[in-house]
């Protein structure tokens, strides 16, 4: 038996022991030690307490542990999917290529559980799961890099984006740690939460609410200006139409007179008070594309919609709005893109002259720099424009 074998004996249960700097029973198919890392191709813990160590790393496959007590203050990395019918518990790292299937009991402790497979993965959990690091850094290309919830999700510290969609289904992904660096979001091609994402909120500064569609990542940003009411926001992008009701309103020097039709964002509060926010929303993919002037309107979950805070120039298709003072309800507001044109303080007025005199008429209108204009008369039934040429001028 070489120096490396001498590491490894079988037990009476048919198991293969490791002494080498890791206390761990297994069932596996193929198995060797090098240095402090612990490699197979399948890993089953039967009814084994198995601790892996601060500092050692174990490469597998699928892990299944179906009985038992696995305690990771090391490193585990599987090609497969995370199997848990058992307890699972400790400090350390899960990286993840598979699917987290948990239908016993996993204890978060301070562990980082990292997906990053090239491939749709998936979170399934009975009743439930919490993390306290998760990490999403999918790598598969467009529409096989999501992490598909099939449950509830909860993360007590840290929620990293670098790659790769979160898709929650008619579940919540909840990031409860309130702090504004609790999200810590690194991704460079528009990975985002499509459906519904939930943030604790405690302090000023700004909250990131990475959301978007299957199209589009259309992220929306609350800046909490003065210390709120601590809670939580509940927040989706939705891909719909609300109309326009309520519209036009005016907003010197523009008004508001249609609503974009490509989708809005709901924000519900949960025990979340501020009235004094800052908020814009990315309208990537709306058409037509977002301009300066466009506005950032507000509605109730039911209503009409209006306009709170003040006006700033969009930036790119991202629009702003800032010092709305209304809040967020706990039945829910929606926040959408408004289209915006001159507006008009001062129409036409009918005029009567006699034959043969002249008729002045005039408008006073605000908007955007440079205005244009196009005067028309009626004639018979339809409308044609007028120029500079015979019985008109100052057209």
């Amino acid at each position: 038996m070489n120096n490396r074998n001498k590491h490894i004996k079988q037990t009476d249960h048919g198991m293969i022991r490791s002494f080498k700097k890791i206390a761990i029973v297994l069932f596996c198919c193929l198995l060797f030690v090098q240095s402090n890392t612990l490699i197979a191709q399948v890993l089953n813990n039967n009814d084994a307490a198995i601790s892996v160590s601060n500092g050692t790393v174990i490469q597998g496959g699928t892990l299944e542990n179906t009985a038992g007590l696995i305690t990771n203050n090391g490193t585990i990395g599987l090609s497969g999917h995370y199997i848990n019918t058992a307890t699972t518990g400790g400090n350390g790292i899960y990286n993840i290529a598979g699917n987290w299937i948990n239908t016993n009991v996993f204890n978060p402790g301070t562990s980082t559980v990292n997906f990053m497979g090239n491939n749709n993965q998936s979170i399934t959990s009975t009743g439930g799961e919490i993390f306290n690091n998760l990490t999403i850094s999918n790598s598969g290309t467009s529409a096989t890099n999501r992490i598909n919830l099939s449950n509830n999700v909860n993360v007590s510290g840290t929620l990293s984006i670098s790659q790769g969609n979160v898709v929650t289904g008619v579940y919540t992904l909840y990031l409860t740690n309130q702090t504004p660096a609790s999200l810590n979001y690194t991704s460079l091609s528009g990975s985002r939460i499509i459906g519904l994402f939930e943030r604790g909120v405690n302090g000023t500064g700004n909250y990131l609410f990475p959301l978007g569609s299957n199209s589009n990542y259309n992220p929306l940003n609350l800046t909490i200006n003065t210390t709120p009411t601590a809670g939580s926001v509940l927040s989706e992008f939705i891909v719909a139409d609300l109309g326009s009701s309520g519209l036009p309103l005016p907003d010197p020097p523009v008004e508001v007179y249609q609503a974009f039709n490509d989708g809005y964002w709901s924000l519900i509060a949960n025990g979340f008070s501020s009235n004094d926010f800052n908020i814009n929303m990315d309208g990537a993919g709306f058409t037509p594309v977002v301009q300066n002037i466009t506005r950032v309107i507000k509605r109730p979950s039911v209503g009409d919609w209006l306009l709170d805070g003040t006006h700033s120039d969009a930036i790119d298709t991202v629009a702003y709005r800032n010092n709305l003072t209304g809040g967020i309800s706990a039945t829910g507001n929606h926040f959408g893109l408004g289209m915006a044109r001159p507006l008009v303080w001062d129409h036409p007025a009918d005029t009567a002259v006699c034959d043969g005199t002249n008729a002045f008429f005039k408008v006073v209108a605000t908007g955007l720099d440079p205005l244009s204009y196009q005067w028309q008369e009626k004639r018979g039934a339809g409308w044609n424009n007028i120029y500079d040429a015979g019985i008109y001028s100052g057209t």
